[in-house]
């Protein structure tokens, strides 16, 4: 069994360590929410680390599917959840400020972090849809009240 020299050997990282986590296309897919060609895009324009096994599938690394993913931009296909942002992101934020001083320990593994920081992404894309959302309503409502004050002005 021998590998490119551009690849990793088979069950092991960039470093030899063996210590990163190989997703199938479908798994790594379903895991960024993107379709399986999107992933082989990424895979064979090198944005995310990919390998063959020796039947030529290709497996995709964990923790580099993070980084692909956030640079896409992609928002993953979620279903509707009965949570109202008013009540639950501030209770959020004051836990979230507790986590500020966290680092990574050395036992925590690179699947850990790897989907820790996919987690991460998809929580700060929904913080800015959010955030847009809530700023096209203010200017929404700016609107209307420029508007009626605009209809009072010549009622003298």
């Amino acid at each position: 069994m021998t590998s490119r020299p551009d690849e990793p050997a088979p069950g092991t990282d960039d470093l030899g360590l063996g210590t990163d986590h190989w997703l199938s296309v479908r798994e790594a897919a379903r895991r960024a929410a993107v379709d399986p060609r999107t992933i082989r895009r990424w895979a064979d324009t090198g944005q995310i680390r990919a390998r063959r096994t020796p039947g030529g599938h290709r497996q995709i690394s964990l923790s580099g599917l993070g980084t692909a993913y956030s640079s896409a931009g992609r928002r993953p296909a979620t279903e509707a959840v009965d949570l109202d942002p008013v009540v639950e992101i501030p209770r959020w934020g004051d836990q979230a400020a507790l986590w500020a001083l966290w680092q990574p320990t050395r036992r925590q593994s690179d699947d850990e972090l790897g989907e820790l920081r996919i987690d991460i992404d998809a929580c700060r894309r929904a913080l800015t849809a959010i955030e847009i959302a809530i700023n096209a309503e203010l200017r929404r409502r700016d609107d209307a009240a420029t508007s009626s004050d605009e209809d009072w002005s010549g009622t003298y």
